[in-house]
């Protein structure tokens, strides 16, 4: 048996996977095409139809970012290990409209 059969497969158990639902908060809604990326990587990805998206990407600890028109800028602090798959569900804060004066 070559060497070079189990190459592929320990690289794969050096990556870790994120799979996560983005719903807006407020309504439940989830978040059509959100932006989500991991900060200071170039990795990024945008949800489907139904807010869902899945990265996968080398362990180590990571800024989980997502961003929505019309809501809060979303960070979460992710610490991922060798062949872990994590699942999670984001929900986006409406952002706070600031009047000016009339």
């Amino acid at each position: 048996v070559s060497a070079g059969i189990f190459k592929p497969q320990n690289s794969v158990a050096q990556n870790a996977t994120v799979r996560c639902f983005v719903y807006e908060q407020e309504t439940g809604e989830a978040a059509l095409y959100t932006h989500v990326f991991l900060q200071g990587t170039k990795i990024s990805v945008t949800t489907d139809v139904n807010g869902y998206f899945s990265i996968t990407c080398p362990a180590g600890n990571y800024v989980l970012t997502a961003t929505f028109l019309g809501c809060d800028t979303l960070r979460q602090n992710l610490a991922l290990k060798a062949g872990e798959i994590v699942t999670k569900k984001l929900y986006l804060k409406k952002a706070a409209k600031l009047l000016g004066e009339v």
